[in-house]
């Protein structure tokens, strides 16, 4: 069961319930846990790092180490270690709080390359 995690269907002829429909599978897509889902990878994410490094110059640090999850057999499929950080402009907590989502946006942006890459 994923902690913090979102999950990912690719194509498949599985289905989360049996429907009266003739309709086809989805072809694809992505989902959080719950939405009943059938579900081939899990993107399972740990929080390593969301801090503000205040020694010296200032910085945002965020580091995020993900597994892609095979929802079918458990075998984690990959796994990797994301970090990103980026300068605090200016003072106070709207600074901080920029520089920590200039951060985990970068951070993000890398996951969804690599998630995208490995599937």
């Amino acid at each position: 069961m994923a902690r913090n995690g979102a999950t990912v269907c690719r194509r498949s002829s599985r289905r989360a319930s049996p429907s009266p429909s003739s309709a086809p599978a989805p072809s694809g897509g992505v989902g959080k846990p719950g939405e009943g889902l059938a579900i081939d990878y899990q993107v399972v994410t740990d929080v390593r790092a969301f801090e503000i490094a205040a020694s010296g110059a200032e910085r945002a640090r965020v580091a995020l180490f993900v597994r892609l999850l095979n929802d079918r057999n458990g075998v984690i499929a990959a796994e990797r270690l994301f970090e990103a950080d980026a300068a605090v402009s200016g003072s106070g907590n709207d600074a901080y709080v920029a520089a920590l989502n200039r951060a985990f946006g970068e951070a993000a942006t890398e996951i969804v390359t690599w998630t995208a890459s490995r599937l």
